[in-house]
């Protein structure tokens, strides 16, 4: 009878933990959505931080970029003198 308590005990302890997470979720979605002052605050401040930053490429245009780079460095190497 021991082990049924516990057992009983512990699946008690797991279905609160999971109700106190998504009603957690619940509360913390539908908060967003209503939208606050101070969130709205904090979204505008944030993105400040980016602000003059230019974007970064797309990675194919990197990729393209950085084959490139490698392909000079690898004729500078070459030893190949330019008189």
């Amino acid at each position: 009878m021991d082990g049924l308590g516990l057992f009983v005990l512990v699946t008690a302890v797991i279905a609160a933990l999971l109700w106190l997470f998504i009603s957690g979720a619940t509360r913390g979605i539908r908060w967003a959505r209503k939208g606050s002052p101070a969130a709205a605050f904090i979204g505008w401040a944030l993105l400040l931080f980016g602000a003059g930053m230019n974007p970064q490429p797309p990675p194919q245009e990197q990729v393209e970029e950085a084959n490139r780079e490698r392909k000079v460095k690898k004729e500078a190497e070459s030893g190949n003198p330019e008189d």
